[in-house]
């Protein structure tokens, strides 16, 4: 079972996007737990997608693991958007073996100075 718990589901561009991923061995053996962290464009678009960010680790002779995460979300990266033709989505996705776990967050503007 993996769990990914987000320090903030709300972020903006500039900021960083924290927390943990949280696996335990329920019988189901794993080598590596990946996190990673990305947006992706899907609907009536060609769909694009990129990582920003991955963190692993060796999961081999353990029955639990905690993984710390902070993925800086860059300026220039997209913000979050739900349309009718497309919509961008962030997410941060946590994988050990068969156990896997997608948590999104919404990428917001930053303030104006």
């Amino acid at each position: 079972m993996i769990r990914i718990e987000l320090e903030k589901d709300r972020v903006r561009n500039g900021e960083r996007v924290t927390g943990r991923a949280v696996w335990s061995a329920r019988g189901e053996p794993a080598q590596v737990m990946e996190v990673v962290c990305g947006w992706r464009i899907e609907g009536r678009v060609e769909r694009r997608e990129s990582i920003i960010g991955r963190v692993e680790a060796d999961v081999s002779r353990r029955s639990e693991v905690v993984l710390s995460f902070d993925f800086e979300i860059p300026l220039a990266g997209p913000l979050s958007y739900d349309g009718k033709l497309f919509r961008i989505a962030w997410e941060v996705d946590a994988g050990a073996g068969r156990d896997v776990e997608a948590k999104p967050f919404t990428v917001v503007p930053r303030k104006w100075e």
